[in-house]
C-alpha cells in the first residue's frame, strides 16, 4: 500500500465521521451517526469515493447503479491521482538513492545500479545508466517509456515521460542531455491553462550530443540521425542526419543515397527509408547547399 492510499484512510477515518455527523443531522435524513459513517466507509472501499464528495453528491439517497456511475467517473479520477502521486513519490526515494555518486564507486555498485533502474523503467537489455540520470513523469500525466536494447545513458541526463517516449535499439545520450514530451498552454503554471503530452521517437542508432536539449515539438529523430552538443531540436530529423546548433539545423548527412541501401540492407523492409525520400532529403539540404558555397568561394 502506497503513502498516498494509507493517508487516505486516515481522511476518511477523520473526516467520514465528522460528515456523518453533519448529514445524520439533515432534516431528510433518517439514519444514525454510525450508518451514514459506515455507509462512508463502504463507499471508499467499493468506489473510492471520499467523504466530501460522498456528501456533495448526497450518495445516501442513491441506488447501487448511480454509485457505481459515480465510482466509475469520480473515484476513478480519484484513484488515477493517487495511483500517479504514489508512483512519484516512490520515484523520487528511488533517484534519491540511484543517482548517488557512491554507485560509481566500484563496478558491483554500477552494476546493482543498472539493474535497478532496468526493473523500476522496464529497460532494454545491456542499457548502461551513468550517475544522475533522471526519468521523470509530471503533472499528474500518464505517460509512458519504451527503452530498446544497448542504450546509453551518460551521467546528468533528464528523461521526462511525462508524454508518451519510445527510445529505439542503440541510442546514445551524452552528458547532460535533455528531453522533453510535454507542454504548457496558456498560464498552466497559475492553473489557469493546460498541460499537454506530446510524442517522441528515437529511432534506432540515433546519437546525441552533450547537452542537447529535445524539445516537445520535435516528434521523431530518425534512423541515425546525428544530433550536436549544445544542440535545440526543436522539428523532426530525417534518417541520418547530422545536425547542429540553435535552433537545430541540418548541415550535413552521414552517408549518401550511394550508400542507403548497403546500409540498410539489415534492416525489416517495412522500416527501410526510401531511397527517392532519402535523395530528396540529400540533394535539399546538402548538396544544393554545397553547390552554393563552391559558387560563393570560387572553388
Amino acid at each position: 500500500m502506497g503513502i498516498i492510499k494509507r493517508r487516505r484512510i486516515r481522511q476518511v477515518l477523520k473526516y467520514g465521521w465528522k460528515d456523518a455527523g453533519e448529514i445524520s443531522k439533515y432534516p431528510d435524513v433518517n439514519k444514525s451517526r454510525l450508518s451514514v459513517f459506515l455507509d462512508i466507509l463502504k463507499c471508499f472501499r467499493q468506489y473510492y469515493l471520499f467523504s466530501n464528495q460522498y456528501k456533495s453528491n448526497r450518495v445516501w439517497e442513491k441506488n447501487r447503479n448511480d454509485r457505481s456511475e459515480l465510482g466509475g467517473t469520480i473515484g476513478q479520477s480519484n484513484k488515477n491521482r493517487d495511483e500517479w502521486h504514489d508512483d512519484f513519490y516512490e520515484n523520487r526515494k528511488f533517484l534519491n538513492k540511484y543517482t548517488s555518486r557512491r554507485y560509481e564507486n566500484t563496478p558491483n555498485l554500477m552494476q546493482k545500479r543498472q539493474e535497478a533502474y532496468t526493473k523500476r523503467y522496464n529497460l532494454g537489455e545491456n542499457c548502461t545508466i551513468q550517475f544522475n540520470v533522471e526519468f521523470s513523469r509530471e503533472h499528474q500525466l500518464n505517460g509512458t517509456l519504451k527503452v530498446g536494447n544497448n542504450v546509453l545513458f551518460a551521467k546528468n541526463v533528464f528523461i521526462d515521460y511525462s508524454g508518451f517516449l519510445t527510445i529505439e535499439d542503440n541510442v546514445g545520450f551524452s552528458n547532460g542531455v535533455i528531453v522533453e514530451t510535454h507542454s504548457h498552454s496558456g498560464y498552466a503554471f497559475r492553473g489557469k491553462g493546460k498541460t499537454l503530452q506530446t510524442y517522441l521517437t528515437i529511432c534506432e542508432n540515433v546519437t546525441i550530443g552533450s547537452h542537447a536539449m529535445i524539445c516537445e515539438t520535435c516528434h521523431k529523430i530518425n534512423r541515425g540521425a546525428r544530433i550536436g552538443a549544445g544542440c535545440i531540436v526543436r522539428k523532426d530529423v530525417p534518417p541520418y542526419a547530422i545536425v547542429i546548433g540553435n535552433p537545430a539545423k541540418i548541415v550535413g548527412f552521414t552517408i549518401t543515397p550511394s550508400e542507403l541501401l548497403d546500409v540498410e540492407k539489415n534492416v525489416p523492409k517495412e522500416k527501410r527509408t526510401s531511397l527517392e525520400e532519402f535523395t530528396k532529403l540529400y540533394n535539399t539540404y546538402l548538396k544544393s547547399k554545397i553547390a552554393s558555397i563552391r559558387e560563393y568561394v570560387n572553388y
